[in-house]
């Protein structure tokens, strides 16, 4: 079996859903793991004027945040985190300041 050995998989990798890619401007974005969920949906609050947290569902390889620690779930290296867009009510479940 081959080991994959790509920076890709030492990031955590943002995926943007529906009108989500253009209030961050791309569809796909990498940060660095070692972070919680609430401080990396602060941080694209900061970076892109248009994103909004508190209008975002967000999934964590696959699982719902509010199933998992919500704003507190820790992302490492690997992880896949999906940002859906809330059309009709809902939300992550986080409180995001």
């Amino acid at each position: 079996m081959r080991r994959r050995c790509s920076w890709r998989w030492a990031m955590i990798r943002v995926r943007a859903l529906g009108f989500l890619r253009k209030a961050l401007g791309r569809e796909e974005l990498l940060y660095p793991g070692g972070i919680k969920l609430g401080e990396l949906l602060r941080r694209l609050a900061q970076e892109h004027e248009a994103f909004r947290p508190e209008a975002v569902l967000a999934a964590v390889n696959g699982v719902g945040a509010n199933a998992l620690a919500g704003e507190e779930t820790e992302l490492k290296d690997g992880d896949e985190v999906a940002l859906i867009p809330v059309i009709h009510g809902g939300g992550l479940g986080v409180r995001v300041p």
